[in-house]
This record gives structure tokens, C-alpha cells and sequence, in this order.
């Protein structure tokens, strides 16, 4: 499945993260961990530093660092859901269920965390529950709609429902939204969405 980061809210403490953040937008991974790193350097336990490091490394497929990021987090900030999820998702516990409870837990008192929705939606996906995973998903697009990955997993989700007109709604949104660093195949997409416009269905 694929994972992401929510948006990190620009500190007062440090004008770089308001810049950082902005690079992170555009993509500009390097010039973003550079001034993320910068912020870590004279505040080491800055939480949206860490958080805008942790994402770029999951982008980059640096679990490992990804996972090193999250953990500081927890020292400085134990109760921070954001990255317990995140680095959750990273690791697993092997229980679904189980998973799946404590973040409806976490929704309720964080209702409008598009990341926590998308994690629900990938461990109901991972559990074959598509109708839930569809509504999940549904749920992290409507609070980040600048997301590819969260549009495109929905569009997966509606296309498992046979719901293929509303899937190729989101597959193009996917496309219209997916930058270079993109995690999912643009290729693939691509395919499927000319398939869908030339009204097959092939099984996924």
C-alpha cells in the first residue's frame, strides 16, 4: 500500500520550516531535507522537522530512516498519533483487527487527520474490506485532496467494487495530482485508464 505523510503546520519557532515545507510541496525533496535537517541542527527536538524528515524518506523508500525519525518523535512527543500510526504502518503488528480498532480509537478524537484514514483504509484493503476501505479512502481525499497516493488508492478501491466510472474519476485525478517521486506505476495507471475509457474491465 502506499504511504504518505500529512501537511506539517509552519512553526513560528523557525521561519525554515515554512520554507521546507513549501519545497516538500514542489517535490524538492533535497532542498527540503536541507532545511529540515538545518531546523533539526539548532532545535533537535523540533517535531515538524522530524515529521518533514520521516516523510521524505518514506517517498525515497528509506524505511529504515523513515522509522529512525518516527521514533525521536515518540521520545520527545509520546502521545503524537501521527507518527505512532505512520511508523505502525511501517512495521505492523500482524493483527488487522486489531490495527484496524485503534485507529477508529484515534479518528475520534482526531476526526479531520486525513493520515489516520488513510491507514484505516490500507488495513481494510490489506483485509479484503473494500466497501470500508473505499470509505476511508474516500475520507483522507476529502481532507487532503492535493494527495495522488490518497486518490489513487481510492480509485483501487472503487474499481475492487466494479464501480469503474467512479474509479476512472479518481485514476485521473491520481494522474492530473502524481509528481515524479510518485510511489505507484504511472505506467499502470495509465493502462488502466485507457482500458476504462475503452469501456473493458479487465480483473486487477
Amino acid at each position: 500500500s502506499i504511504r504518505i505523510s500529512k501537511k506539517r503546520k509552519e512553526s513560528s519557532v523557525n521561519p525554515r520550516l515554512g520554507k521546507a515545507w513549501l519545497a516538500y510541496q514542489q517535490q524538492n525533496f533535497v532542498q527540503a531535507e536541507r532545511l529540515y535537517k538545518q531546523v533539526l541542527q539548532r532545535y533537535p527536538d523540533n517535531r515538524d522537522a522530524m515529521l518533514g524528515l520521516a516523510a521524505i524518506a518514506m517517498y525515497q523508500n528509506r524505511d529504515n530512516v523513515a522509522r529512525h525519525y518516527y521514533k525521536r518523535v515518540l521520545k520527545t512527543h509520546p502521545g503524537d498519533n501521527v507518527a505512532r500510526v505512520t511508523l505502525q504502518s511501517l512495521t505492523g503488528s500482524g493483527d488487522t483487527l486489531k490495527d484496524s480498532s485503534r485507529l477508529k480509537h484515534w479518528l475520534q478524537s482526531e476526526p479531520n487527520n486525513p493520515q489516520l484514514y488513510f491507514a484505516l483504509g490500507n488495513h481494510q484493503a490489506d483485509s479484503g474490506n473494500w466497501k470500508e476501505a473505499q470509505h476511508a479512502y474516500f475520507e483522507a481525499f476529502r481532507l487532503a485532496p492535493t494527495r495522488a497516493d490518497y486518490a489513487f488508492n481510492l480509485a483501487i478501491a472503487l474499481d475492487q467494487l466494479a464501480l469503474q466510472t467512479q474509479a476512472l474519476n479518481y485514476y485521473r485525478k491520481a494522474r492530473e495530482l502524481a509528481g515524479s517521486t510518485t510511489l505507484f506505476s504511472i505506467k499502470q495507471l495509465e493502462q488502466r485508464i485507457s482500458r476504462l475509457e475503452q469501456g473493458e474491465e479487465p480483473t486487477l
